[in-house]
């Protein structure tokens, strides 16, 4: 098992290069160009790459590009896309491939095991198998971000609820991405980044989608999110407007020096 860089302990915010490229070598050139702007560790979809790169082999070539720490999530298939081998139980040891190559940190969904409403399960036995995943992979030497990706809105309070109800599983770090559509919407946004940074106890990913997101993508790691999601460019794969370029993020962030208190 190779030695990896812890990533939940970087400085906050972590600015975090997120990847879409079908192969390593494409891969490897986006994480070079994006560390030179800036990015302070890299997350790869490992359902972007081709079928026959999602191997420890390749995961080993593209960590090595870097010195920073990599982050890995394997998320369902669309319905339309899903094969029958593609379970959640399959794409969990393609993950701890990920770990054995030098993955710092691994993204487990919170409604792992039980598809559910804001992708977020309470099943007991679904949460029982995703708190012995957990374990299993900090015994294999990765770290855990839990993850949850809806398009509703959802007001502060709901937000608090949810990411200590992940934060209980036994995390390393809590995200959730949320509809943000109005102007109404993104100061409840506002609010509830000001409300987790004064509740919360684990690091937490707050982010939000919709078209009136990207602001919030810029100021949510000011007022103390612990990490905001950026692309190396806009290209073919990366696509996301919501996501601003790295470059665009370490500018905010080197300029705006006050943080919530």
């Amino acid at each position: 098992m190779s030695k990896r860089p812890s990533f939940a302990s970087l400085p906050k915010p972590i600015v975090t290069c997120i990847l879409f490229n079908p192969t390593p070598e494409e891969t490897i050139a986006m994480v070079r160009n994006a560390e030179l702007d800036g990015a302070a560790a890299f997350c790869i979809d490992v359902r972007k790459l081709r079928p026959e790169y999602r191997n420890e082999e390749s995961f080993k070539r593209i960590i090595a590009a870097s010195q920073k720490p990599f982050m890995f999530y394997y998320y369902r298939a669309s319905a339309e896309t899903a094969t029958a081998e593609d379970t959640d139980d399959a794409r969990q040891l393609v993950l701890e491939q990920a770990i054995n190559a030098g993955a710092s940190i691994i993204d487990v969904m919170g409604d792992l095991y039980d598809p559910s409403p804001f992708e977020l399960t309470r099943n007991p036995k679904a949460i029982e198998k995703q708190m012995k995943l957990i374990e299993h992979f900090h015994s294999l030497g990765a770290e855990v971000v839990m993850s949850s990706h809806m398009p509703q809105h959802r007001t502060p309070e709901e937000i608090l609820e949810h990411l200590r109800e992940q934060e209980r599983r036994g995390a390393d770090m809590v995200k959730i991405v949320s509809g943000v559509n109005s102007e109404e919407e993104l100061l409840d946004a506002i609010r509830a980044s000001m409300l987790l940074k004064r509740e919360m106890h684990t690091p937490y990913i707050h982010l939000s989608g919709g078209s009136y997101a990207p602001l919030h993508r810029y100021i949510g790691p000011i007022l103390g999110g612990c990490l905001a999601f950026c692309q190396p460019r806009y290209d073919i794969y990366h696509q996301n407007a919501t996501q601003p370029l790295v470059k665009s993020l370490k500018a905010v962030l080197d300029n705006i020096v006050w943080r919530l208190p």
